[in-house]
């Protein structure tokens, strides 16, 4: 990509999206954008800075830890520049006017910059300091219905993945900081990157892990066709 003039590096971690670059990504924009909506879900934009309040309250300050870039305004309150955004949905949705179950489940999604301090930067734009991330939220009434929204909104990831042809998986993944009790990962092959999928003939039955080792005491197939991807 920085070869072929579609971005240029700015630091570290930060990249500038040159013009094919980023008429690559309003397309691919437009695609999610299709299929966010055809399940129902609203685009909006929220604000990259986060008081520090809101993730004192979800205990998400000091577990992100040294990844979390963090600022203190003029006033001497402390912000973050979001990685993520549940802190600040739900507070969104909670200063809206009384919400019915009849209006539920919501789903708000946005496209958006988000940051992360990493540590070593690496891969291009696969692991940097500044990205763009489709994050969606969703709430629902109970756990069954979530559970529900959760499925259809994996059906909408797998049409547009389908829809660009190109080759992924869908893993197990851990739900790390952000919590929760079901988390997936959709990989896509590569011959770059810092994780390792095993592919089982005999699905669902596929792990995701830094290391094949760690993958290999985790995996949940008894047959013998496991191999790596």
């Amino acid at each position: 990509m920085l070869y072929n003039d579609i971005i240029a590096q700015s630091y570290a971690g930060g990249f500038h999206m040159l013009p094919l670059g980023l008429r690559a990504l309003e397309k691919l924009t437009r695609l999610v954008d299709e299929e966010m909506q055809a399940i129902g879900g609203q685009k909006i934009a929220m604000t990259s800075l986060a008081p520090e309040s809101l993730w004192q309250t979800s205990g998400r300050w000091a577990a992100a830890g040294s990844e979390l870039f963090k600022l203190t305004d003029r006033q001497k309150h402390q912000f973050c520049l979001g990685p993520t955004h549940e802190e600040l949905v739900t507070k969104l949705l909670a200063n809206i006017a009384q919400v019915s179950y009849k209006q539920l489940p919501i789903k708000l999604y946005q496209i958006t910059r988000k940051f992360r301090d990493e540590m070593a930067p690496k891969y291009g734009l696969l692991r940097g300091r500044e990205f763009e991330m489709k994050d969606l939220y969703t709430f629902d009434s109970n756990e069954e219905k979530a559970l529900e929204t959760y499925n259809g909104v994996c059906v909408a990831y797998d049409k547009i993945f389908d829809r660009l042809g190109v080759p992924y998986a869908k893993v197990a993944g851990a739900t790390g900081i952000i919590g929760g009790s079901l988390s997936h990962e959709y990989h896509y092959f590569a011959d770059v990157g810092q994780d390792s999928v095993l592919l089982c003939d005999s699905p669902p039955t596929t792990k995701m892990g830094t290391q094949l080792q760690a993958m290999l005491e985790f995996a949940i197939c008894t047959c013998n066709t496991l191999h790596a991807g």
